[in-house]
């Protein structure tokens, strides 16, 4: 987190500590838009940190590849830095400037917060402040356009139903949005229904804190791929937040898959758990079997800002400009987090409502015409 600590980390290696600091004297790329986070990273900072910082923190994020990234999607500040101030060092100290003279925070600084009860108190405060403006069990099938309007044709156990708007907003995942816009552009089809969703399996597991041996100071660990391990990190959730735990139990969230190690899922599953579980408490030093084990499987979890995705991005903005009143969002568009979707819902809001004013005051001169 400071020099200091940087020169004596075991971390990384003294070759690999001078290769990082030569960074400010590497050149930009030529080739920025079909780059991979992988080539990025190991032209600017060296084989090494890719391995053992980039590769598990991708994980982390994306449960991605850094192979398979591109950096200008995936990373869109980082590629940024390297663009607009020719490299990283130079971009986080004058970024670092530009940002106390806006009094913003970093990320780094800014806090993490939750929800007590967990992440559902989110949507379920959403619903209710929405009430029934909410249509549920509604599946949309279709979207098609008629005139200056749009017709959302939704299946409602079995009855087809038609709801005509002026505008329409899809969150749903791409692979989703694909098919339901795929009479309108066959082109958009192709490139949303193609962004990859790996599986990743979440298993949430709790044991008594007497039997751990491993200290619980820090939010988790995330494990490189050259370590060979079944599953790429865990979470010690009750060291983040209070009640996720208590003072005789702790709960550990364990994440496996991703496009890292996706072909794991051809094996039986309860044999993963085991496999997972039984390198978990190697790790941890753990004496015990769990005292509960629950999960989830996703079959399609996370988007994957893949190589190219630039291409993707050109055909969503271009669908939007050739049908006014259609907008896109989710997590496939400007970043995967829930951060992210929070921020850019902002930015979706104010396109949706700007449309919505223009409709009324173009509708309001034709009435006083």
């Amino acid at each position: 987190m400071n020099p200091k600590d940087f020169i004596t980390t075991k971390l990384f290696s003294s070759k690999a500590k001078i290769r990082i600091l030569m960074e400010p004297f590497i050149g930009k790329s030529k080739d920025g838009y079909y780059q991979s986070v992988a080539e990025f990273v190991r032209r600017r900072l060296g084989q090494e940190f890719l391995d053992y910082a980039i590769n598990p923190f991708v994980s982390g994020v994306f449960a991605g590849d850094p192979e398979n990234l591109s950096v200008k999607s995936a990373f869109p500040k980082l590629y940024r830095l390297e663009e607009v101030y020719g490299g990283l060092f130079k971009g986080m100290i004058k970024g670092a400037k530009e940002r106390k003279k806006r009094a913003e925070k970093s990320k780094q600084s800014a806090a993490m917060f939750s929800f007590k009860n967990g992440m559902s108190v989110f949507t379920k405060k959403l619903c209710d402040v929405l009430g029934n403006d909410i249509l549920l069990n509604h599946r949309v099938e279709e979207i098609k356009k008629d005139n200056q309007n749009y017709v959302v044709v939704t299946n409602v156990n079995g009855e087809k139903k038609e709801i005509k708007t002026q505008s329409v907003f899809i969150t749903t995942p791409a692979y989703v949005a694909a098919e339901i816009l795929k009479n309108m552009d066959g082109y958009l089809f192709n490139q949303l229904s193609t962004i990859y969703y790996p599986p990743v399996l979440v298993l949430n597991v709790i044991y008594r804190k007497d039997k751990l041996g491993q200290v619980l100071d820090g939010f988790g660990f995330l494990i490189p791929e050259k370590e060979k391990k079944s599953f790429l990190g865990a979470i010690w959730n009750d060291s983040i937040f209070p009640n996720r735990g208590d003072e005789n139990f702790a709960s550990f969230t364990i994440f496996v898959g991703g496009a890292r190690q996706s072909k794991i899922f051809e094996n039986d599953l309860n044999e993963v758990i085991n496999q997972v579980l039984s390198e978990f408490e190697q790790i941890m030093k753990i004496q015990s079997q769990p005292e509960s084990i629950k999960y989830k499987f996703w079959e399609k979890a996370i988007p994957q800002y893949s190589i190219g995705y630039v291409e993707k991005e050109f055909a969503i903005n271009t669908f939007e400009q050739r049908n006014r009143g259609i907008f896109l969002g989710g997590n496939y568009r400007g970043g995967i987090s829930i951060g992210d979707c929070i921020k850019n819902s902002e930015i979706h809001f104010e396109r949706l409502s700007n449309f919505v004013r223009n409709n009324l005051f173009i509708e309001y001169r034709r009435e006083i015409n």
